[in-house]
Formats: C-alpha cells, sequence, structure tokens
C-alpha cells in the first residue's frame, strides 16, 4: 500500500471518528436549539471567519464562470443539504444509531470511488465494505426489532440521517472528480451557500 493510499485511509478514519462524536454533541444541543436556527449561526459564524482569507483567495485565482456554478452547486450539496437532513435525522433517532450510521460514509466513498472514478479496491477493502454496509441497514431497521414507542418516528430519522451521509458521499465524489476547483474556496463556499440557504 502506498503513502498516498495510507494518509488517505488515516484521514478517512479521523473524519469518521468526528462525525461519529457529532451527533452525540449535535442531540444535545437541539434541546435547546432548533436545527434550523442552530445551522444558521453555525455557517454566520463560519462564514466571518473565512471572509477576509476567501477574498484574497478568490483575488489570487479568480474562478471562471463555469467554476462559481461548481463552487454553488457543490457547496449546497456539501452543507446545506447534507446537514439538514442529518439535523431532523438525529431530532427523531438516537445519537448512537446516528452515530454508526454516518460513520459509514468512507466506506460509501470506497463503492462510489470504484464504481464512478474507477478507482481499485483491494479483496479485503470489499469485506470490509460489504460488512460496514450489512450493519448500517441493521441499524437502520434496528427500531422494527424492539419495543418501543415510535417505532416510525426512529427509522424514519435513522432513513434521514442515511440520506444525508449519501449527500455527503456524493459531494465528495463530485469535488473528486473536479480537480479544478480549489479546495479552500470551496469549503468556504459552502458555508456562504449555507448562511444565505438558512
Amino acid at each position: 500500500m502506498s503513502k498516498t493510499r495510507r494518509l488517505a485511509y488515516l484521514a478517512l478514519i479521523l473524519a469518521a471518528f468526528i462525525w461519529g462524536v457529532a451527533p452525540i454533541v449535535i442531540k444535545h444541543t437541539l434541546n435547546f436549539i432548533s436545527p434550523v436556527n442552530f445551522l444558521f449561526y453555525r455557517f454566520l459564524f463560519a462564514s466571518m471567519i473565512i471572509a477576509i482569507p476567501l477574498y484574497f483567495r478568490i483575488k489570487k485565482i479568480k474562478p471562471s464562470k463555469k467554476e462559481w456554478l461548481d463552487y454553488a452547486f457543490l457547496g449546497f450539496l456539501c452543507t446545506p443539504f447534507n446537514l439538514l437532513l442529518l439535523f431532523f435525522g438525529i431530532a427523531k433517532t438516537t445519537a448512537i444509531d446516528a452515530s454508526l450510521i454516518s460513520i459509514t460514509a468512507p466506506f460509501l466513498v470506497a463503492i462510489g470511488g470504484a464504481m464512478f472514478l474507477k478507482e481499485n479496491v483491494t479483496k479485503i477493502e470489499k469485506i470490509g465494505i460489504l460488512i460496514a454496509v450489512f450493519g448500517t441497514l441493521i441499524t437502520i431497521a434496528q427500531p422494527l426489532f424492539e419495543n418501543i414507542g415510535n417505532i416510525g418516528g426512529q427509522i424514519g430519522g435513522n432513513l434521514l440521517v442515511f440520506l444525508g451521509t449519501l449527500v455527503w458521499v456524493a459531494f465528495t465524489l463530485l469535488a473528486k472528480k473536479k480537480k479544478n476547483l480549489d479546495p479552500f474556496i470551496l469549503s468556504s463556499f459552502s458555508f456562504l451557500v449555507g448562511l444565505i440557504v438558512f
């Protein structure tokens, strides 16, 4: 395995860890504030922090009209659409279920990379992906096997979290395909789009 591939795996593991912890924090926070208000203030503060560096970055790179459209579309997928599904899903399900579902993103990215970007996936990786996907399906349907009062709501929340994860995967694959886009502008633009949406 190459050094670049090992670093990529480490980055994905770190991202999975962060997203695994995030639902617990989000679930607690949603007891005091609505998902829309939470996201608005999140994007507001983030936009204030990146505004000046973003201005100088844009001035240096000078994106084309086509690239601006790509930044807007991917920015919408990256945060507003993805996080709206995630937050409303977490509000309906448990933090544990949301964590287990959301950390499957790296595995789904690997599947998408193999299918759409023709990336190589080893036999061991395929086995790991199959196990992760199977576990995710069990987690989504878990409320059906338990004696809980709000089965429909919890399954709905699990599905929203999973849809949010799929949106994130789609963003990751599209961003990887469009190698001409600047990562800093793309990340920053997602905050600005989120601020406008919310």
